[in-house]
Order: structure tokens, then sequence, then C-alpha cells
């Protein structure tokens, strides 16, 4: 019974960022936008996420309890300047929308290793915001 808990938390966690950039898509699809680029959105603001919280809470050494609203804030901003950075390309511009929604997301994935390579001078970042914890270690799941 426990293993199927925690195969079903996991299932909801991954469904709802998923579920979350499909409806998105849709909404895209429906005004007629090709939106490639949703992938690369969805890092950049993720990415961003987590710097900024790595910062709020002294670089991963204090809590910060409540400051997740202000990070997702900052990180649906950034997210929001390479949406208009994709509309300026294929509105402005007239650059083809699959194109453009593919630059954005290399674009977006090289700006994110870059940036965690530069904040933290390693290949990830530890925070200690446990509003939103996930563990992936199927021991540890409920002792943070």
């Amino acid at each position: 019974m426990g293993i199927f808990l925690i195969i079903l938390g996991v299932v909801v966690f991954y469904f709802t960022i998923l579920s979350t950039g499909a409806l998105s898509g849709i909404f895209s699809e429906r005004v007629g936008i090709v939106n490639i680029a949703i992938n690369g959105m969805m890092i950049i603001g993720g990415v961003t996420y987590v710097i900024f919280s790595y910062y709020i809470t002294d670089k991963g050494t204090k809590d910060a309890p409540g400051m997740q609203f202000v990070a997702m804030l900052v990180a649906m901003l950034v997210a929001g300047v390479f949406s208009m950075l994709h509309a300026l390309a294929s509105i402005k511009f007239k650059a083809d929308q699959i194109i453009s929604g593919t630059a954005i997301n290399m674009l977006a994935l090289g700006l994110a290793m870059m940036l965690i390579k530069i904040v933290a001078d390693q290949n990830s970042i530890n925070t200690t915001l446990k509003e939103i914890f996930f563990s992936k270690d199927v021991n540890n799941v409920g002792s943070k």
C-alpha cells in the first residue's frame, strides 16, 4: 500500500505540471498561435523560481516560509518576457512560429544551464522552500 501511495503522489505531481503546459497549448491553438515554445517558457520559469528562491533563502541556508508565492510571481514575469520575445519575433518580424518557438526552447535550455552553473557553481541548486518540496528519495518521502 505504501509504494502505491508514493507512485500516486509522483503521478499527480508530474500530471499537474504537464497538464498545465497542455492547457496553455490548447488555449494557444484555439486563437491560432502555434506555440512550440511552451516547454522553453516552463523551463525558464522553473529555473527562475529556483534561483530566486535560492537567493531568498540566503543560498539555501535559512528557511523562508510563504515566499514561494513571491518566487512564483517572479518566475511568471520572466516566462512572460520570454512569451513577449516569441510574440515579437512572430508578429512584428513575421518570423515562422515554429522556428521562433524552437529558438525560444533552445535559448531557454541553454540560459537555464548557464544560470545554474553561474549562480551555484555546480550542476544543481538546493533550496529550503519546504512548502513545495518534492523528494525523489523513496525512503525519505515524509521526513522533510
